[in-house]
């Protein structure tokens, strides 16, 4: 299984205590969704201080890099909620 990781962490920006606590209290809530529409929470680690979630890897990016890749595009979904881009 290949797994992917994510952080709050921004370039030239240090998350005080308050954004990880924050960070951790969603990631307290994101164990426990189960649809098949959303990936599992595998875990949380630190790394230099720094909190990452880890999920599966999504061979086609976040939802927000597919947003942005397809806005020129129409994705029309069927009834299993599986999207098939249209050209515009």
């Amino acid at each position: 299984m290949v797994v992917s990781t994510t952080c709050i962490h921004v370039v030239g920006v240090d998350p005080d205590e308050k954004e990880v606590s924050i960070f951790l209290e969603e990631a307290l809530i994101m164990k426990d969704f189960h649809h098949p529409n959303i990936l599992p929470l595998y875990g949380v680690v630190f790394a230099d201080s720094l909190p990452f979630v880890i999920f599966e890897f999504m061979d086609k990016g976040d939802l927000k890099s597919y947003i942005v890749k397809t806005k020129d595009k129409q994705v029309k979904f069927d009834h299993t909620g599986r999207g098939t881009k249209v050209q515009r």
